[in-house]
């Protein structure tokens, strides 16, 4: 099995040769255009065209068979992908049926919280397992396509559930941010963005004040619009999705 490393460095050989063959491929064909230009000497001309060519015909073979490393990765980290989605489905379903039953009265607490606490560990397990494998396949997409590798230690997006995340409660980002509008953002881990709100709410109050109340004409729909984004970013993270810091609703 390789190590982290191994495989980071693979991936970086793909970006690079992609890049490389990319670069030779636009200059070979702006080569090209100036094959009549007598200003270009005919054998300066062939030395050059010989070179791009190859150069290409080392390194395509190697771009290929490492693109078609990287895709048979990416289809073994799919099913993988849904393996792991149809059991957390699954896991889901036992919890909604044993809190259906507790609140129908048909069983006891005891028999709800010994039903429910391992399966919530389970849970938590699963869903910290999705979003690392849908994180790798992300990344794995993006260098078939020579976008550039996070560097070591790079979060990039936040990837929800992970961990606690799953038990925000809707409720509480949203009177956070009823109360003070960022508060509920800063809550669900946007930090960045309930800052800037945070601050920006502090202007809108003073505005209030020295205005004699005319500045919630826009404090209003504004609280009403951070109450909203607030709920509906937490209703994303509990299901496992993505968000990004400054991600709206």
């Amino acid at each position: 099995m390789k190590s982290p490393n191994e495989k980071t460095q693979w991936l970086e050989r793909y970006k690079q040769l992609y890049h490389d063959i990319e670069d030779i491929k636009k200059k070979l064909d702006n080569l090209h255009r100036k094959k009549d230009d007598p200003v270009i000497d005919k054998d300066r001309y062939e030395q050059q065209e010989r070179e791009y060519k190859e150069f290409l015909e080392q390194n395509t073979p190697e771009l290929k068979e490492l693109k078609a490393k990287i895709t048979s990765k990416i289809d073994e980290l799919i099913i993988e992908l849904e393996d792991t989605e149809k059991r957390l489905t699954s896991v889901k379903k036992l919890i909604d049926q044993e809190k259906t039953l507790y609140e129908a009265g048909a069983i006891s607490k005891d028999q709800y919280t010994t039903k429910v606490t391992p399966l919530k560990t389970e849970e938590k397990g699963l869903q910290s397992k999705f979003n690392d494998q849908k994180k790798q396949i992300d990344l794995l997409k993006s260098t078939i396509k020579g976008e550039p590798l996070p560097p070591p230690g790079h979060r990039g997006e936040r990837h929800t559930n992970n961990g606690h995340d799953n038990e925000k409660s809707k409720m509480v980002a949203a009177f956070l941010n009823w109360f003070w509008s960022g508060a509920g953002n800063i809550y669900i881990g946007q930090t960045t963005k309930g800052l800037f709100f945070s601050v920006f709410t502090l202007i809108i109050v003073y505005i209030d004040i020295i205005t004699c109340s005319f500045g919630l004409i826009i404090h209003v729909p504004y609280m009403v619009i951070m109450i909203i984004d607030a709920a509906l970013l937490t209703d994303r993270i509990r299901k496992g999705e993505t968000i990004s810091d400054w991600q709206f609703f």
